[in-house]
């Protein structure tokens, strides 16, 4: 499945954030995110997170993502792994998450969870609290198994919900015979007037099929109509 993540981000969260918050709810109330990445196109990814609507602002605009070292290491890691190790160092930048205005920032106790599917994706589960310290992590220790399979069955939902988005998209998109005709040798790279001798159509009938095509899948060009209907797996 080819699609991109980050446009449906809106989707998920009104689908599931409040349904994956009653879930968690058996580790107290903690600060949560699900993200899901294609491993192939690290700017192709979406977050379900109950983190403060500002922070969430920050993240996405300055492109966190790309260096965010909690995600370095889910997408390198099988198993879950704890934001601290026993000096207290190992992703210390996260201290400056600043996840709670009000709270001591020095006291932040997190965990994350990943999963790797056969989609190409991979999928991360954090947990935090801040202040709670061993209180908190003991509650993870406890719940681990419980929280993996939270992971498991959240990633099932998001990756069926896109799956009934791209159905949906691909239904409103149903294209004529001679449109699929001009898509085709436009992704082969032809010209309106080469495509107009290919089918023996005139240049200004091909432009008309090339508007529609735009028009189906709302792209501003052809090269971005391309594009769309390669991630609908329609060419």
């Amino acid at each position: 499945m080819k699609v991109n993540y980050n446009s449906h981000e809106k989707l998920l969260n009104r689908k599931l954030r409040k349904e994956l918050s009653e879930k968690l709810k058996f580790i107290g109330s903690p600060y949560f995110s699900y993200v899901i990445y294609a491993k192939n196109e690290m700017s192709s990814h979406a977050m379900i997170s109950n983190f403060p609507e500002y922070w969430l602002i920050k993240y996405n605009k300055r492109k966190f993502y790309k260096e965010d070292p909690i995600i370095k290491q889910a997408r390198i890691s099988i198993t879950p792994f704890s934001w601290f190790d026993d000096n207290k160092n190992k992703f210390e930048d996260i201290n400056g998450l600043e996840i709670h205005s009000n709270k001591n920032q020095e006291v932040v106790t997190g965990f994350t969870f990943t999963l790797h599917d056969h989609l190409n994706n991979f999928a991360a589960l954090s947990v935090c609290d801040v202040e709670s310290g061993n209180e908190f992590l003991s509650m993870i220790n406890k719940y681990e198994s419980k929280l993996q399979m939270t992971l498991i069955e959240t990633h099932c939902q998001v990756v069926t919900l896109l799956s009934e988005q791209m159905s949906e998209n691909i239904r409103s998109t149903a294209l004529t015979a001679r449109e699929r005709e001009v898509l085709h040798w436009a992704c082969m790279g032809k010209t309106y007037e080469e495509i107009s001798i290919i089918l023996e159509i005139k240049h200004v009938t091909v432009k008309y099929h090339a508007a529609n095509l735009c028009r189906k899948i709302d792209a501003k060009n052809i090269k971005q109509a391309i594009r769309k209907y390669t991630e609908l797996n329609l060419v």
